[in-house]
């Protein structure tokens, strides 16, 4: 059970008649259930006010989705832009609306905030756990059959097996094995000054293991090595092998500066898009960039002595065009280390300027407000090999010594030392206990100042935040409807006169009517509305104006027609690697587009739906706890949007536009040319040179290549086209299903009113039901509630 930091008082919060008040509202919002209750308000707020509109169609939303329209709505029903907010809940929520307010504050608004910081079950999913068990083996056996019949268990566990990941991503010799080592504890994973990740290595925290363990697979799913200890030796030789051939690399063990509990915290070490010759390992990186929908956190590891590469542009603007268009977590998703910090001397370099520095140069590419770590990668290691009772060579002795001496702080010398903390981009209130841990020791506050513990730190809340929110919802979605509709149902007839049962009869008789009546024609209306809904297509023609302007591009650097061979072959090399790097996120993106217009189109069907039955309950003047167990029954017969998708999951064929680029030699498409001159008073000499007319062969090649990748996208165009027609099939077949349900179980509703009318035994038998399942709610609302 959840218990509170900081308490309001118990008397009453707002005083109408104290004139110097601004206007005060107080919300409460829970991450498990995304529920947002309206505490207090100064201003007196109806249903249809503003606030509780928005607040209803967000009702199955997260808050970081919706906290803008959250503000707007207060500031129209408050009709000012001048008022406080009280919020009760996590500071990771609190965040967004504090971030929202400072936006608004510097454009006129006056908007304070207050943060009612509410403790949250670490420990829910395992309290979950026991639930789900106990409630499997002694509910009543109608609560029983409901969840059997929802598959609510079958939901938790494949909910409970999701997995949080997060991955490290970067350009060559940024120092990401590094990083990762300082991460882990260990040095298992090979770092070289050169591109050394030829493996995608999954490493899974497992608190409790001695040791990390080592699997290897190839991409088939075949064992090639079973768990055994891993060591630097074998992860260097299986990366070595993966140049060769497609392998993967699980690992396991205990991660120590990460707090995962319950999350099955995965940390993903990606090679660059050009370190590895496995294509699908090259898609790794862009397609972790692009998932939208699981949202992975994304590391990116930064060269603070290097900017500019090829390689940073090409991925830059891919996570610019993400956190452009995708709200608040993707602007949270995305992090970057800028290592090697330790390169600079801090008496002559400002550690801000660097900053500075690094935040234009990802601005150039539209990332505007970039969550920068300064970073030691390398110190972080060593300090973390020693804690953990590693031997250091004299060599990595001396380095730690040296790291020591440059980064913390001599108030005897006037010395600041080098501090990552200040400049890390996590709230302040993470920075205070930081700050807190320098005094225990210099190896503490070294590990602290290297600038490792502030990414671990921001990891956690990350997860926490996003992550493991997502998990309890998606784990208990269905259960706790389940829940809440038995136990409407069971207190439907409680306490009610013999009056008061006969009106709810009736008003079920009317539905009854409804249903078969006007309600047929309402579902009519609704099925006419799923078929005519297409597939937008804006995107894909966003992808094919790109693919214009990438071969007008190549165009231009290969219209020369007489270029000499190192120059041509130069070029052409260029043009290979912008056409692979091209391949590769078209790929990606029109995956991404695909997926995300499935999961929009099914969300449409979704909302068709709910308004068919809001329509049909609203026509009628309901008693409220009928309308309660209607609408619990209407929501469970529902299909959610994973159901809906389900038919429209899809494998896009590889491109392999490039091999016939990779494989074709650059001397058959040179044209020589020999000629010469001479002065008169000279004898003529001629000298043969062969040049390359580079225009004929982007003429013969590259067009050829180019109407290859527009139908290439064509193609997975039309696919989304008969994915969408897939799941509209799947979800008229819903309807049909719907249809029958809704007719039975209100029809079984009213005959389960009519034994109550007629034989009182059956009164005692339902208060023993509630009671039951009063029980099971009860606690199910505890474990979930913060």
């Amino acid at each position: 059970m959840a218990q509170r930091k900081n308490s309001l008082r118990e008397s009453k919060i707002f005083d109408e008649n104290d004139q110097g008040k601004i206007e005060t509202i107080e919300i409460k919002y829970n991450p498990y259930t995304y529920y947002t209750e309206i505490k207090n308000s100064s201003v007196k707020l109806n249903d249809q006010s503003k606030l509780k509109m928005i607040i209803k169609k967000n009702k199955d939303k997260a808050l970081y989705f919706w906290y803008k329209e959250l503000i707007g709505g207060i500031s129209e029903d408050f009709n000012t832009k001048n008022f406080k907010i009280i919020f009760n809940g996590r500071g990771e929520d609190y965040s967004d609306i504090l971030d929202e307010r400072e936006y608004l504050n510097k454009n006129g608004w006056n908007i304070t905030s207050e943060l009612n910081e509410i403790k949250e079950n670490k420990n829910v999913l395992t309290e979950l756990t026991k639930y789900v068990d106990k409630i499997k083996e002694t509910a009543p056996e109608e609560l029983k059959k409901e969840i059997i019949e929802n598959k609510a268990v079958e939901e938790f566990e494949n909910a409970k097996k999701s997995e949080a990941e997060v991955s490290i991503i970067a350009t060559m010799s940024s120092g990401k094995s590094t990083l990762l080592n300082a991460i882990l504890g260990k040095e298992i994973l090979p770092s070289k000054n050169e591109a050394c990740t030829a493996t995608i290595c999954r490493i899974k925290d497992v608190d409790g293991l001695e040791d990390f363990r080592l699997k290897v697979e190839t991409l088939d799913g075949e064992i090639l090595s079973n768990w055994k200890k891993a060591t630097l030796e074998d992860m260097d030789n299986f990366n070595e092998e993966g140049n060769t051939k497609g392998i993967n690399l699980f690992v396991e063990g205990d991660i120590p500066g990460i707090n995962s509990e319950e999350m099955n915290l995965i940390l993903i070490d990606t090679p660059g898009p050009n370190n590895s010759q496995n294509m699908e390992h090259k898609e790794a990186t862009y397609k972790f960039i692009k998932d939208t929908r699981n949202n992975p956190l994304v590391l990116y590891v930064m060269n603070a002595t290097q900017h500019g590469t090829n390689d940073d542009a090409r991925l830059l603007s891919e996570i610019s065009d993400i956190v452009k268009n995708n709200g608040k977590q993707a602007e949270e998703r995305f992090i970057f280390a800028l290592n090697k910090i330790d390169c600079f001397d801090p008496e002559k370099e400002s550690i801000e300027t660097l900053i500075d520095n690094s935040k234009k140069y990802l601005k150039s590419f539209g990332i505007d407000n970039p969550k920068i770590f300064p970073l030691s990668a390398e110190a972080a290691k060593l300090i973390r090999l020693r804690q953990g009772g590693e031997s250091l060579s004299r060599a990595q002795k001396s380095n730690l010594k040296n790291y020591e001496y440059n980064f913390l702080p001599e108030p005897s010398d006037d010395y600041p030392g080098i501090d990552t903390i200040k400049y890390a981009s996590i709230p302040e209130t993470m920075k205070e206990k930081l700050y807190d841990e320098l005094g225990k020791d210099r190896e503490q506050a070294l590990l602290n100042y290297s600038g490792i513990t502030a990414i671990e730190l921001y990891i956690d809340r990350y997860v926490n935040k996003y992550a493991k929110s997502q998990k309890v919802k998606d784990s208990i979605s269905t259960l706790k409807k389940v829940v809440d509709n038995a136990y409407s149902e069971v207190s439907l007839l409680n306490g009610k006169t013999t009056e008061e049962i006969e009106r709810i009869l009736k008003q079920v008789e009317e539905i009854e009517t409804m249903l078969r009546t006007r309600g047929s024609d309402k579902l009519e209306e609704v099925k006419e509305n799923i078929k005519g809904m297409e597939g937008d297509t804006s995107e894909y023609g966003i992808l094919f104006d790109r693919i214009t302007k990438a071969f007008r591009d190549l165009e231009k650097d290969l219209s020369d027609s007489k270029v000499g061979q190192q120059q041509a072959k130069l070029k052409i090399e260029n043009a290979n690697k912008e056409l692979e790097g091209l391949i590769i996120s078209l790929k990606t993106s029109a995956s991404k587009i695909l997926s995300e217009e499935l999961l929009k189109k099914s969300n449409e069907i979704i909302d068709e739906l709910k308004k068919y039955f809001e329509d049909i309950l609203g026509e009628i003047d309901l008693n409220v706890d009928l309308k309660d167990t209607l609408t619990g029954k209407f929501e469970l017969n529902i299909p959610s949007t994973s159901e809906l998708m389900s038919e429209g999951i899809y494998s896009v064929d590889e491109y392999v536009g490039q091999k016939y680029v990779k494989t074709r030699s650059t001397s058959k498409w040179w044209n020589p040319f020999s000629w010469g001159s001479s002065e008169d008073i000279y004898e003529d000499i001629y000298e043969k040179r062969d040049y390359v007319d580079l225009s004929k062969i982007n003429e013969k090649y590259f067009e050829e290549f180019k109407l290859f990748i527009r139908s290439q996208v064509n193609e997975i165009q039309d696919e989304m086209f008969d994915k969408i027609e897939e799941v509209k099939e799947k979800a008229l077949e819903n309807v049909e299903v719907i249809e029958e349900n809704i007719q039975e179980q209100v029809k079984e509703l009213k005959n389960n009113i009519e034994k109550q009318q007629e034989l009182s035994d059956m009164r005692e038998i339902y208060r023993e039901k509630i009671e039951k399942i009063n029980c099971y709610k009860k606690e199910l609302d505890q474990i979930l509630d913060i």
